[in-house]
């Protein structure tokens, strides 16, 4: 279903490029697409909700791994605290 969002995404903004009066067709694609899309990631949402709903973190595991891996890299600016 992600790839059909991206597809359907990317035709919606050459739909807004190519806005113009005389161009009905991109219209009537803009009216069939954003509905689909809309329920398509709804979709894709209450899925995510079954997947991860009742996921557990341990922290102390997620704490042996990331250092056993030596981490994700740097720390990104946003987790310093007063970064923003």
């Amino acid at each position: 279903m992600g790839r059909i969002v991206r597809n359907k995404a990317a035709l919606a903004l050459e739909t807004m490029l190519q806005k113009h009066e005389a161009e009905y067709a991109l219209a009537n694609t803009t009216l069939e697409f954003v509905p689909v899309v809309c329920i398509m990631v709804g979709g894709m949402l209450e899925l995510a909700k079954k997947l991860f709903g009742n996921l557990t973190v341990l922290d102390a595991h997620m704490k042996r791994n990331l250092e056993a891996d030596g981490g994700f890299g740097p720390t990104p600016f946003w987790s310093t605290p007063g970064s923003l």
